[in-house]
């Protein structure tokens, strides 16, 4: 889960690149385990003969240091484990192959909370008012509470300043996690308690 700038975008290709990697060497480890000595000596040597040509011949290799040397054998082993791992992978069913490749972003985790909030708000003040029930108090700012409490419920008449004020006017537990956001973590860091509520 991540937001969707492009450096996530990218460190989502790079994960999922990781977790391929991930499959292959596992299946190529087991495959190592199940496989005789017999069997994988003559694919160890092919690779280390490749390995050799590929770093200019023996003269070459030979000139490596000793720690060079190592370095060099431990990339062999590793890409040998993974051409073995997709060998493995292969002979899998698509199934298979579907359920160990499985990799989902979700994108912002926080963003999909809310829409499920927000969605179930909808749906519970909905409710509300088919079978006539008023709700939650309206929790009004200051400039929207003045509009509104010029409102009468003997005046049949709703100007368009306070129809706009009551629609902008939420109610319930979102406004009031809000109100409480605003008061201990406001995003203006010269309004709300901060520190001292934290303190």
């Amino acid at each position: 889960m991540t937001d969707h700038c492009a450096k996530e975008k990218k460190d989502v290709v790079a994960l999922g690149d990781l977790k391929k990697e991930a499959i292959l060497q596992q299946l190529g480890e087991d495959k190592m385990l199940d496989t005789s000595s017999e069997d994988l000596l003559p694919i160890f040597l092919d690779a280390h003969k490749e390995m050799i040509k590929n770093l200019g011949e023996k003269q070459k290799w030979n000139q490596l240091s000793e720690y060079e040397q190592k370095e060099s054998l431990a990339q062999m082993s590793k890409k040998l484990v993974i051409e073995l791992g997709k060998d493995a992978y292969a002979m899998m069913s698509e199934e298979e192959q579907k359920t160990l490749s499985l990799f989902i972003w979700a994108g912002c985790g926080c963003h999909k909370d809310l829409n499920s909030v927000h969605g179930g708000y909808a749906a519970i003040a909905s409710w509300w008012k088919k079978n006539n029930i008023s709700g939650p108090v309206l929790l009004a700012n200051q400039d929207n509470a003045a509009v509104l409490a010029e409102t009468s419920s003997t005046q049949n008449v709703v100007t368009p300043a306070q129809e706009h004020a009551f629609e902008m006017t939420a109610c319930g537990g979102i406004k009031a996690t809000q109100l409480a956001g605003a008061v201990f973590n406001h995003k203006d860091d010269k309004k709300g308690h901060h520190n001292t509520f934290c303190f």
